[in-house]
């Protein structure tokens, strides 16, 4: 039996390998954006601040407490509240006063006249008399004893029952509304509504002895009761607070009732904190009333926003693969998703902090610096481009809407495409001025177009903001022109962060790189001249034929001043440096030789690497010959190939690969012109009489072995484009290397005999 074959479909989604790495990593970007959007803020809590430009109206039915009654009604009841009284020293007084007055019938019972009492008896009751000394004496008895007791028991009760107070206490219980006094006597507060000053008169002291005491004891005992000098009673601050508070938290609130379509906060007010608590009730009710009447709609709201952050993530994956020749570098990409990422951050900071009001800024400062690392770092339209997704994130994650993008998109436009190139730092001042201009323009056009001269008091109802955050339109220019100059001022001070973080070179680092009094090309000016004036025509043919085609001049003619620096190393063994000295080659092997020469490109890599010249230079360093064949050296190794083979001898075969020189192909079209202009101005250099024709014709055979030896099939150079940098080429070096007349000689003066 014979097994039918097998048809092998391809996938429908074939992906490359870096492609997979954009999904894996745009995965990863969608989980922390979602991460970043999702971190619930305060704003809903503090609530819009600013002024109100439009009347806001109730969207519901809702009440609210009357917070101003309510705290009124606490406070009288505050007020009303009776002080505290607890006993002085935990009741010391009275246990004193109870030991005193029962023991003294027993001091006194031996005691014939007075003279006779005890003397700290007498000295506690000097004003003790003959009368009293004898009824003491009675209750001494053992069956008066107990009633004698009992009197005791009820003077203190009496005593406890009417307390005796500091002047400073009275005065501040009298400064209240609270017409009665709480006693703390055993766990138990005991209203009652009469104090005595201590140090005032004694008939109420007198007034209880006599309800208690006959007329020989009266006085002594009174007297005695006068001459304590302490309060029986102090007045409990902590506890007549706690009373009060938990006397006022019972008071019920009362309630205000709102109707719907009913005016909460009128046009042309500054939101008080008041406002703010009225709008935040408005907002609950209306998403408890929202949620009972559409059930779904906030289980939706959630898997919506997702969905609306997938799509804009799948967005940004497809533009980025769209844009691969560009975005080669994974490592760049991860950094710019990176930036993005850290964008979102911050516009959410203002909503994690309850700062509603600085949200706007926020989050419009980092889009536009952004927009400016990415035009840096990117280009133009490719910046522009990553620029525009990064804005939707932002207008999605801090819900500022089509107006706040449409601004952002005119100032970061400016910037993605003014800032190709920068090679003063005025100009990245002027430019974000432009911005900032832009925006202002885009303001005002929204506002005019929207027949709101100053927009900003619709309520968004799911989140209590202002639309545009409660910013009026001179608050919204201002702060657009603040974002502007602000992101300016920052791109300047990070610039060199940025250059070494993405491992590029601006044009302001290029043009201090062009300098001829920069170390490598001072060394070069010495100590190999041939090189050094070769480096600057290429340089100057280098950055014609770039500006034909459109490519960065400025890179073109920098990366061509340095291309040959590892002829440092052994600047002898190159024509240029010769001057007229044996060629050192004709000593050497043709092997020997072509290491000496493709060396240069290895020691100037090294020397790059010493001298910290930028990735983009050093590129151009490592990729001027690309793979390209030593031809002369190749074609000595083959002649003496075929003479060992006419004469017998011994030979190796000769590989072409073996004299090539390292690589790689030149990677863009910079170092592609540079490899182009070196050739050619190394090959017009040696002919005898550089004329027109001769220069064309070898830019012209140059490019086409070039383009044979697919040398340019890593990099974006089209044949158009050849053709005009051969155009470039031939009328630079026509002008360099240009004819001159030959001027006759004067004839010599006959002197006169």
């Amino acid at each position: 039996m014979v097994d039918e074959p097998t048809t092998r479909r391809d996938p429908l989604w074939k992906l490359t390998p870096w492609q997979s790495r954009v999904a894996i990593g745009t995965a990863v970007f969608f989980a922390l954006a979602l991460l970043i959007g999702f971190i619930p803020g305060r704003m809903g809590q503090r609530g819009p601040r600013g002024i109100v430009y439009e009347a806001i109206y109730s969207p519901v039915h809702f009440t609210i407490p009357n917070e101003l009654a309510l705290a009124e009604l606490r406070r009288q009841v505050r007020l009303r509240t009776p002080p505290i009284l607890i006993p002085t020293d935990g009741g010391r007084v009275f246990t004193t006063i109870a030991k005193t007055l029962g023991a003294l019938p027993g001091e006194v019972a031996r005691a014939a006249t007075l003279a006779d009492v005890p003397k700290d008896v007498a000295k506690r009751f000097p004003e003790m008399s003959v009368a009293g000394l004898a009824w003491l004496k009675q209750q001494a008895a053992p069956h008066r004893a107990v009633s004698y007791q009992q009197l005791v028991d009820g003077l203190v009760r009496s005593l406890q029952e009417h307390p005796v107070v500091t002047r400073a206490d009275f005065n501040r219980i009298a400064a209240g509304s609270a017409s009665t006094v709480f006693l703390q006597q055993s766990r138990r507060l005991v209203s009652i509504n009469n104090l005595l000053i201590q140090d005032a008169d004694q008939e109420a002291l007198a007034s209880w002895v006599a309800s208690y005491f006959p007329v020989p004891v009266r006085e002594c005992f009174t007297e005695y009761l006068a001459r304590l000098k302490e309060p029986t009673y102090s007045f409990d601050a902590a506890a007549t607070r706690r009373l009060a508070l938990a006397n006022a938290a019972k008071v019920p609130a009362t309630a205000i009732v709102f109707h719907r379509g009913e005016l909460l906060i009128p046009a042309g007010r500054v939101l008080t904190a008041g406002d703010r608590q009225l709008l935040a009730a408005a907002r609950q009710s209306y998403l408890q009333q929202l949620e009972t009447a559409h059930p779904w709609q906030a289980l939706l709201s959630r898997p919506a926003r997702v969905v609306v952050l997938l799509l804009l993530a799948l967005i940004l994956a497809l533009y980025v693969i769209s844009r691969e020749h560009e975005l080669r570098s994974t490592t760049r990409l991860a950094a710019l998703a990176g930036l993005m990422l850290m964008t979102l951050v911050t516009a959410r900071l203002g909503q994690w902090l309850g700062l509603a009001h600085l949200t706007y800024l926020l989050a419009l400062l980092p889009l536009l610096l952004t927009a400016i690392i990415f035009a840096i770092v990117s280009g133009g339209r490719l910046a522009w481009g990553l620029s525009a997704i990064n804005a939707l994130l932002v207008a999605w994650a801090v819900q500022l809407g089509l107006v706040f993008f449409i601004t952002a998109l005119a100032g970061m436009t400016v910037f993605t495409f003014s800032l190709a190139e920068i090679r003063t730092r005025s100009k990245l001042l002027k430019v974000g001025g432009l911005a900032a201009l832009a925006m202002v323009a885009a303001i005002m056009a929204q506002s005019l177009a929207g027949g709101l001269p100053m927009p900003g008091a619709a309520i968004h109802w799911q989140t209590l903001t202002l639309r545009s955050h409660g910013l009026g339109l001179e608050q919204r220019i201002l702060m657009s022109i603040i974002a502007a100059l602000g992101a300016t001022f920052l791109a300047l001070g990070l610039l060199p962060l940025i250059e070494r973080a993405f491992h590029l070179a601006t044009a302001m680092t290029l043009l201090e790189l062009s300098d001829t009094n920069h170390p490598l090309l001072r060394r070069m000016a010495i100590e190999a001249p041939g090189t050094f004036n070769h480096s600057l025509i290429v340089g100057i043919m280098a950055e014609a034929a770039a500006r034909a085609i459109g490519a960065n001049a400025l890179l073109c003619r920098v990366g061509a001043y340095y291309h040959d620096i590892g002829k440092l190393v052994k600047p002898e063994y190159f024509i240029e440096n010769m001057a007229g000295q044996p060629n050192r080659h004709d000593k050497l092997a043709p092997t020997m030789s072509h290491l000496i020469i493709i060396g240069h490109v290895k020691d100037g890599v090294e020397l790059a690497g010493e001298f910290r010249l930028p990735a983009q230079v050093s590129n151009f360093i490592a990729q001027h010959h690309g793979t390209t064949l030593v031809e002369p050296f190749f074609y000595a190794a083959r002649d003496r190939q075929a003479k060992q083979a006419l004469t017998g001898g011994v030979h190796d075969q000769v590989a072409e690969t073996d004299f090539r020189y390292p690589g790689p192909r030149p990677q863009s079209v910079e170092t592609a012109i540079v490899m182009i202009c070196d050739a050619v101005e190394s090959t017009v250099r040696a002919m005898p009489e550089a004329t027109a024709g001769r220069i064309e014709s070898a830019a012209h055979e140059i490019i086409y072995k070039r383009l044979l030896d697919q040398q340019f099939e890593e990099c974006e150079l089209t044949l158009v484009d050849l053709s005009k940098i051969e155009e470039s080429i031939v009328r630079t070096l026509a002008g360099v290397y240009h004819g001159r007349l030959s001027y006759p000689k004067p004839l010599a003066m006959i002197r006169p005999a």
